[in-house]
Formats: structure tokens, sequence, C-alpha cells
């Protein structure tokens, strides 16, 4: 066991201006001076800045590390994974693949969270039409990923560019093989936005909801948004899985063939009947841990088991300079701190039992408290 960050080697973060970060969470933001209005992909991902930030990782300095990153908490079984061997036996400084790009430049969101934004934020006019013009711009020069995040700062309903690429997703064949991450508030994923972007339904390998609150009062002050409305879109989320696994158990089952002669049937009658062999999305829940919702931890594993998510993210808040927050505020939001009045009460509550679940995650510091929690009793 020892401690390696695979995230520089694997990340891309595609921001607004062509900017590009391999890591969101350094200090210097990630950002490898390279723009992807003048130059390649590839070339933007390996710059000297690029490489220097890699050989941080490498030299066991994390120097352009932020001390808060979940990334630091824990270890990594190296030998479980021989690309991560390689990286350090042959001490990489380049990549020439990423595995996880994000959308990171359309900010639209129906919401506006203090810990993310000032306000809530639509593009129109002028300002659209250069964002559809760069989105198109990124998409050609991008290869194709794993995985991609279609709204890394914004609400992949809620946003324009994320919303056209999954309603045209056919159009992208680039694309097929990528699983799809779609980030929202869920507020606006109703039956009928679901339904609109059914072109990207077989690719689409989670949906992560940022909720915040267990009650509604607490979920109006911290996110703004209709608590009853979010509650009837999680049920169909989670209605739609179930729909989307019998289908695809079905499907499996139709398409186990015995010879060629059957094989081409079975082609045929698929395609007759509309069905292709499908998967069921992963359903994850972010809840960033602050002052006002800490209390609301144990109550958000109820409701996420009601609603079967696969992972719950307990994560801790930060700073963010687009967020409404002062970094003295912020400083008053972090009950978790060391040297924070409410550290007692909030250690208390970490030892809620449903905290134990199988589905939860605590990231970062909240990890590390509940292990001191664990150690003390």
């Amino acid at each position: 066991m020892t401690r390696f960050c695979n995230w520089p080697f694997e990340f891309a973060w595609i921001r607004g201006g062509g900017r590009v970060s391999i890591c969101c969470r350094m200090k210097n933001g990630g950002y490898t001076d390279g723009n992807l209005n003048e130059i390649g992909f590839e070339d933007a991902i390996n710059t000297d800045t690029a490489q220097a930030m890699r050989r941080s990782i490498l030299d066991g300095t994390y120097g352009y590390c932020s001390p808060d990153c979940p990334k630091l908490f824990g270890e990594h079984n190296m030998s479980e994974n021989t690309k991560y061997q390689q990286i350090l036996e042959n001490r990489s400084l380049t990549v020439t693949e990423i595995r996880h790009i994000v959308l990171g430049y359309d900010r639209s969101c129906s919401l506006a969270c203090p810990s993310c934004r000032k306000e809530v934020f639509t593009p129109v006019g002028e300002e659209l039409v250069r964002l559809k013009k760069y989105h198109d711009m990124v998409l050609e020069k991008i290869p194709a990923p794993e995985e991609m995040n279609v709204s890394g700062s914004g609400d992949a309903i809620g946003s324009v560019t994320a919303r056209m690429f999954l309603r045209n997703f056919g159009s992208y064949p680039k694309f097929g093989n990528t699983r799809l991450m779609l980030a929202t508030n869920a507020t606006l994923l109703t039956p009928k936005a679901w339904a609109s972007i059914e072109a990207s339904h077989h690719n689409i390998a989670v949906i992560s909801v940022s909720i915040d609150g267990a009650r509604e009062e607490t979920y109006r002050k911290i996110r703004t948004g209709d608590f009853q409305r979010l509650k009837e879109n999680m049920s169909f989320l989670c209605s739609q899985r179930r729909h989307y696994t019998t289908t695809s158990k079905i499907v499996n089952s139709f398409t186990k063939i015995r010879d060629q002669r059957e094989q081409a049937t079975t082609n045929r009658a698929v395609a007759r009947i509309g069905w292709r062999p499908c998967r069921p999305f992963r359903l994850e829940v972010n809840f960033i841990v602050q002052k006002g919702n800490y209390t609301e931890m144990g109550e958000m594993v109820d409701l996420c088991r009601h609603w079967q998510v696969d992972r719950l993210h307990f994560i801790p808040i930060r700073f963010w300079s687009s967020g409404a927050y002062t970094k003295e505020e912020m400083a008053e939001q972090q009950v978790f701190g060391s040297t924070h009045r409410l550290l007692g009460n909030f250690l208390e509550y970490l030892k809620d039992p449903r905290l134990d679940d199988a589905i939860v995650d605590l990231q970062g510091r909240l990890a590390a408290l509940k292990r001191q929690c664990q150690a003390t009793g």
C-alpha cells in the first residue's frame, strides 16, 4: 500500500476560454497553461506545468495539492493496478490517454447554492451563441474518453449545451462507447425531461444528484429548491433504474442464441420492437456537509435507502471563489474544522450508526474524523 493520486494522469477538466485543468483541487486549480483555442488536446494536457504537477505526485511532495483534498486522506493498493505501477516505475510525466473528461464551461443551473454560486445563471443572446460555438469546438478537439461528465460546472438538464448534447447524442458517434455522468440537482429532471434525452439513455452510467438537506426547510434554505419536486423526481429515477434493470435482463435472456440462424432471427426481432441491450445507471447523491445540515446526515441515509441510491457521498464544504461565502463565512460553515466551536457536537452526529451503511462515502476530513471516533469509542 502506498499513497498515490491517479487524477493528474487520467483526468481533464475543460474550462471556459480554452483552459484545461488536470485536477480541480490543486492550489493553482490544476491549470496546465495550455489553451484549446490555440493548441491540440494532447499538447494542452502535457505542458511543462502539467508535467511539474505530475512530478509532484511521483516524488511524493504533493506540492501543488490542496491540504483538504480527499485523495490525501487515503491510500491506494498499487498491486491491483498495473497501469499505476507502470507510471511509478517509468516516472511518466506525459500521458496519451485521458480516462475521465469533465465538460466544465457551462455554469447554467436553476438553483443558486451559496457554496457554489452567488446567483442563478442562464446564458442568453450573444453569450449563449458564443457558448454553443465553444461547446462545438471542444467536442471536436477532445478524444473519446471512457467516462465524461457532461455538466461539471452546472446542471445537466439546466445546461443548454449539455441538454443539446444528450438530445442529439446519435450525432456524435465518436462518443458511442463513452460512459456519461450527469451532475444535476434533479429538480428539472422530470419524466418529460428524461424522455427528451432518450438518445443518450444507453450511455448514461451515473446520475449524480446534489441535495444537501434531508428536510424541506433545510433544503429550501441551502439549495433554494422545491423539495417536493425533488422527491418526486428522485422516485421517478428510482423507477427508471428498475425498468432498465428488468429490460436488460429480458434482452440479455432473449439474445442468448444457439446458432447463426437463430442469431439473425433474434436481431430482426430486437430491431423490430426497438429493444437494445441496456444497462441500469448508477444513482448517486452528494451531500455537502456544513453548519446548516450536519444534524441531518443520518436522515439523508434513510432517504437514500428509500430511493435505492447506490452511493451517498458526504463531502466537506470548501471555499470556492465563485460561491457566495467569504473565507471567514466559510470557516463558520466548516463545523468539522479542528478549532470550530461545534466540532464536539459534530463528532456526536458522526457516530450515528446509519453512517456505517454500505452506501455511505465519507470524504476527506470527514473520513479521518470518523476513524478517530471509532478509535476512541
